[in-house]
């Protein structure tokens, strides 16, 4: 849990500033530790919730994380070595495309230092048809309401999915707090998953039972 105090109604801007600082107070190894925890117990989640039958053909779409952030990069590989393809964001305009890559070579930095695929890999339009988006955030509340960096992008791409991908943002715990203020176009998630806990916004039943290991 972050450290923000809780005997006041913080503001978006309070909440950011406050796990921006906890994340600075991280070394190196222990978010390598951390991620490595969130990684395996992401891949239990994820044959947990899928038939192992159907898992090479799982259409998934991850970001490619911050430094700052729970590493991405180890489960983007794994899925490719698993499924062969990953999709990938890609800011355009104010909008998010899903490209779908099948390595991580060719990918390079976009607006805001996110590498990103570039223009020479074409758009998945159909994001409706994807099994389990992997979402970015700054911080998340224990009801899967998300906070991200202020620009509304992936809450528009949300907004375009439809109900059918299972969306699910990674975290570390100092990332996760009590209340995160919403309006109306702000989208949750169904899932988020950390070291320790994993929650859930009810969006989706989970199809097995807790604790996950």
């Amino acid at each position: 849990m972050s450290s923000m105090s809780t005997n006041f109604s913080p503001t978006k801007k309070n909440i950011r500033q406050s796990i921006k600082k906890d994340l600075q107070n991280f070394s190196k190894e222990k978010r390598y530790s951390l991620s490595d925890r969130i990684r395996k117990r992401f891949f239990i989640l994820l044959e947990k919730w899928f038939p192992k039958s159907s898992l090479s053909s799982l259409k998934i779409m991850s970001y490619v994380s911050l430094e700052s952030e729970v590493d991405t990069v180890a489960i983007i590989k794994k899925i490719i070595k698993m499924n062969r393809v990953i999709w990938i964001p890609r800011c355009n305009g104010d909008k998010i495309e899903s490209v779908k890559i099948s390595s991580l070579e060719g990918l390079q930095p976009g607006r805001f230092g996110i590498h990103e695929p570039g223009q020479e890999f074409s758009v998945f339009k159909r994001t409706e048809e994807l099994d389990m988006v992997i979402v970015p955030g700054l911080g998340f509340d224990r009801f899967c309401n998300r906070l991200g960096r202020g620009k509304g992008y992936f809450d528009r791409f949300l907004s375009s999915l439809g109900n059918h991908p299972v969306t699910i943002g990674l975290a570390f715990d100092i990332q996760i707090v009590d209340f995160i203020p919403c309006n109306d176009n702000d989208r949750s998630l169904d899932f988020v998953l950390t070291e320790t806990s994993l929650y859930s916004s009810g969006n989706k039943p989970l199809p097995f039972s807790l604790p996950l290991p």
